[in-house]
């Protein structure tokens, strides 16, 4: 710049550097300035500092003036490392050149220059310059935490994936490998997002690696310890099980279920306590009186819903197994044998059983046995003795002999007759014993049998009228008597009204007339009224003193099968009824009111109907069930006219009688 006013002239040079000229006009001078181009120097560096490792097709030093253009060579790169151009500043990307792209020099630039070698590592590796100042790439340091895992040809951590557990730390980029996961390993499990594996716990298992969740052990069956790779033992309740409640393993690592009991098998029963559950053997309590469960099991549900919360309920016997026993009261611990008079038998096949807590009582033996203490079976009575239900001894049974007869030796099967000159009253002789009679006072007799030897009254003397004979008494028994005096000593012979056609009898019956009437003179055993052989009179007896229409009571012949029957006697025929007795009483008795049988149902008696009507009903003592005497009590009643035993006799002798007797 010039200027003036002072005199002075200022020149500035291009180097800037000013000048003083004097004594230069006071007028306008016209200055051009003279420029000199001056030279600047470009270095290349291949690092952050100069050195000697340089590419070989790295630039060289140059020098360069305004408006030059400089190529822009690509360079070889390290591994894992990119050439992107040169940068006059790192940090700022606007100063660089890509390769292969000039770099113009602008009219206006000046001063040195330095371009830095722009370098970039690939993903996963950092950039660094060794001793040599060269560029190196090495892999990126990465840190996971635990959960974390580094995935192959990444530099991100990643959480842990399921089956495996990733404890974290720190890792080398890797583009091949993942790094910091860890399969889990047999024997234990790894959710997903987890540090370490889990071992199984008791009870659950895996069986291969990589395993996220454990499987519970089943059936009866757990592990030995944690960690296991099978179900390598039994449970501790095993023993007499039959099936479990499903075992599940839960994600809090434990067991629902395992080893719960679900049914026992045959023997044993669920014993539901504080210790748990278990199958009990059902011979183990009781002394093995219940030793049996059922063959499909015991369900520990049952326990509650079936048995009361008691599981031995569930043990039981069979009936066949105590036979001669009972189960007194329940939850009875023993058996206890039957009392006499009762029984228990069951047949081997049968399946009838008694629980625990149940009573089995026995049963009582029916009428005519007879059984002891802890009997499987009653014993029966011999034929004709007769004994209440539950009898205790044979001694129970007995036999039933009419007056005027007995048993003459033990276990007779029939009553014998007294024999003359004897008498014995009605009697029931056990079984096992011989009854007895007793003998008439010197000088008497009795007919031997029957109604005519059934009280000391028949003693007596006998009375020959013709060629019969009556049996005097030695005592009074009907309201008029014959009295024959023999000696100081007063005999009877009864005396009944009567209107008898003696028309062929006239020397073999004593008739005694008493003002106008009639009587006939005859003994307990009827004898007079026997037809001699040949005979064929009949008798008529009076209604107002025999008795004839009398029939036992209760009789009714569409309930007790009345029936028919007929016989020969003495070269007569008779014919009669029969009935079935049902009311029951302690004695037979025939009285003028009426006839009171024994009403068991079951003994049959008999009346004639022809050729006369007899004046009571007799009994030839046959005894069986309802049905049997229903069926054959006609037949009964004829074989017993019909025979000739002492029973048939005496028999026949009450049938015929017209006197009112008990017996």
């Amino acid at each position: 710049m010039l200027t003036h006013g002072g005199g002075q002239i200022i020149q500035i040079g291009v180097d800037n550097t000013s000048e003083t000229c004097e004594d230069f006009p006071d007028e306008i001078f016209y200055v051009r300035p003279k420029y000199t181009p001056k030279q600047y120097d470009i270095e290349y560096m291949y690092a952050t500092s100069p050195s000697s490792g340089a590419s070989a097709n790295m630039p060289a030093s140059y020098t360069y003036t305004m408006g030059n253009t400089i190529s822009n060579a690509d360079q070889t790169p390290p591994a894992h490392a990119t050439f992107n151009g040169w940068c006059t500043d790192l940090n700022d990307q606007t100063t660089c050149v890509g390769v292969g792209q000039p770099i113009t020099i602008g009219n206006r630039d000046h001063g040195n220059r330095t371009y830095y070698a722009n370098w970039e590592c690939d993903t996963g590796y950092d950039l660094s310059y060794n001793s040599n100042n060269e560029p190196v790439c090495s892999a990126t340091s990465i840190t996971c935490d635990p959960t974390q895992y580094l995935p192959a040809n990444s530099v991100t951590c990643v959480d842990c994936t399921a089956g495996n557990y990733c404890p974290g730390g720190t890792f080398t980029f890797n583009e091949n490998n993942a790094q910091g996961i860890n399969i889990c390993p047999a024997g234990s499990f790894c959710p997903a997002v987890v540090a370490n594996h889990t071992l199984c716990a008791i009870g659950s298992y895996t069986s291969t690696t990589g395993q996220s969740a454990c499987t519970a052990c089943q059936d009866g069956t757990t592990t030995s310890a944690t960690g296991q790779t099978s179900c390598n033992a039994d449970c501790a309740n095993a023993t007499g099980a039959m099936a479990w409640d499903t075992a599940t393993w839960q994600s809090n690592n434990t067991v629902s279920n395992l080893c719960v009991l679900n049914r026992c098998e045959a023997g044993y029963y669920p014993l539901v306590n504080n210790s748990g559950n278990v199958c009990a053997l059902c011979a183990d309590f009781a002394d093995g009186l219940y030793p049996r469960s059922v063959s499909t099991g015991v369900t520990v549900e049952s326990v509650s819903t079936n048995y009361g919360g008691d599981g031995r309920r569930a043990c039981f016997l069979f009936k066949k197994d105590i036979n001669g026993y009972h189960i007194e009261e329940p939850y009875d611990e023993v058996k206890t044998p039957c009392p006499a008079g009762t029984y228990t038998n069951y047949p081997y096949n049968h399946t009838a059983a008694v629980h625990y807590g149940e009573s089995y009582v026995c049963d009582t033996c029916p009428a005519n046995t007879y059984s002891g203490i802890g009997a499987t079976s009653c014993d029966s009575c011999l034929t004709n003795y007769v004994a209440p239900a539950g009898s205790t001894s044979v001694s129970d049974c007995e036999i039933h002999c009419d007056g005027g007869y007995y048993i003459e030796t033990a276990n007779d099967t029939e009553c014998s007759a007294v024999g003359a000159g004897h008498w014995a009253a009605e009697s029931w002789t056990p079984q096992g014993q011989a009854g007895s009679y007793t003998n008439c006072a010197a000088g008497l007799t009795t007919i031997g049998y029957g109604v005519g030897a059934d009280e000391a009254g028949d003693c007596g003397r006998v009375l020959h009228v013709g060629a019969n004979h009556i049996y005097l008494r030695s005592d009074r028994k009907t309201d008029k008597t014959l009295n024959v005096k023999i000696g100081g000593t007063v005999l009877y012979g009864n005396m009944a009204n009567a209107e008898v056609n003696m028309s062929n009898n006239v020397d073999h019956s004593l008739k005694i007339k008493v003002g106008n009437t009639t009587y006939s003179v005859y003994d307990d055993s009827g004898e007079t009224y026997m037809s001699p052989a040949g005979g064929s009179e009949s008798i008529t007896l009076d209604p107002a003193t025999a008795a004839t229409s009398f029939v036992p009571a209760r009789f009714d012949s569409g309930n007790n099968s009345s029936s028919g029957w007929s016989a020969e006697f003495d070269n007569v025929t008779l014919s009669g009824v029969s009935v079935c007795d049902t009311t029951e009483v302690a004695s037979r008795t025939i009285a003028d009111a009426g006839f009171t049988p024994n009403g068991s149902g079951k003994q049959c008696w008999c009346q004639i109907t022809s050729p006369v009507q007899s004046a009571r009903w007799v009994t030839p003592n046959k005894a069986g069930n309802a049905t049997t005497c229903a069926q054959n009590c006609g037949f009964y009643c004829a074989s017993n006219v019909g025979g000739t035993s002492s029973n048939h006799q005496n028999f026949k002798r009450n049938l015929y009688s017209v006197s009112n007797i008990t017996y």
